[in-house]
C-alpha cells in the first residue's frame, strides 16, 4: 500500500526504506507512465539528487517507464533548470516537477 502522505503539491516526499521502498517508487512509476502513454507521450524524462537512493530508484523508473513503451532519458545528476531545458528539446507538453526534495 502507498502511503498518502507522501504525496506533497509538486513532489513526494518520505523516509527512504521506510515510507519509500522500490515497491512503492514502483508502484508511483507505474501509475506515472500509465498516465503518460494514456495521452500519448513518447518519452520519460528525469534528473536526480546525489542521494543514495537516487540511482536505485532512477533505475526501477527506467525498468517502468521502459516496460510501458516509452523512451527514457535518464539526465543523472541533474539540477531542476537542465530539466526543464531538456523537456523544451524534446518537445513535450508537460511540466517538470522537481521530485528531489
Amino acid at each position: 500500500m502507498i502511503p498518502q502522505n507522501i504525496f506533497r503539491e509538486y513532489d513526494v516526499r518520505g523516509p527512504v526504506g521506510e515510507e519509500l521502498t522500490d515497491d512503492v517508487v514502483a508502484a508511483i512509476a507505474r501509475g506515472v507512465a500509465t498516465y503518460l502513454v494514456g495521452r500519448a507521450r513518447k518519452t520519460a524524462l528525469w534528473g536526480r539528487d546525489n542521494r543514495p537512493s537516487s540511482e536505485p530508484f532512477a533505475a526501477i523508473l527506467s525498468d517502468v517507464f521502459g516496460g510501458a513503451g516509452l523512451d527514457v532519458v535518464d539526465l543523472g545528476l541533474a539540477p531542476t533548470s537542465k530539466r526543464r531545458n531538456q523537456l523544451s528539446m524534446i518537445n513535450t507538453n508537460y511540466r517538470a516537477r522537481d521530485m528531489r526534495k
